[in-house]
């Protein structure tokens, strides 16, 4: 009886999709200064691929995000008053596999303004990012 009751909870693992998973990390912002920089998040290390991402007013310092890696979620918190900057970056990607959540603070993606294409210097035909996420959530709902 005990050995077809493993067998029973592993084939459910399985079929719903949990068994193997790993999950991330949680990434509480509590510095200032660049998001690399580990001394500027709880638990003292930068965010890793599939961590999820939260500005939750530990800190409401500004952040300089230059991490090129695909993050479970992202979250600002209504209680987060600070500015996130995503600089120009070599694949002017932004990739969350979860929701990126923008309830509180700044966030904001610089623009590439290279002359490219038909462009010049003196009118610049840019590069924005690309922001890729299951949803996004921008402002916040009072009732």
């Amino acid at each position: 009886m005990e050995k077809r009751v493993t067998v029973i909870v592993a084939a459910l693992c399985g079929l719903l999709g949990t068994a193997g998973m790993a999950f991330g990390d949680i990434c509480v912002w509590s510095g200032s200064g660049e998001a690399s920089d580990g001394a500027n998040w709880v638990g003292r290390a930068e965010p890793q691929a599939g961590d999820d991402v939260v500005f939750d007013g530990t800190s409401t310092a500004a952040c300089v995000w230059k991490l090129e890696l695909e993050l479970g979620s992202w979250t600002q918190t209504i209680a987060y008053s600070g500015k996130v900057t995503v600089p120009v970056s070599e694949s002017m990607l932004f990739k969350v596999t979860g929701d990126i959540a923008v309830h509180g603070g700044e966030l904001v993606f610089a623009g590439d303004t290279t002359a490219i294409g038909d462009g010049t210097a003196e009118e610049p035909f840019g590069v924005g990012y690309t922001l890729e996420a299951a949803n996004i959530v921008i402002g916040y709902l009072s009732c």
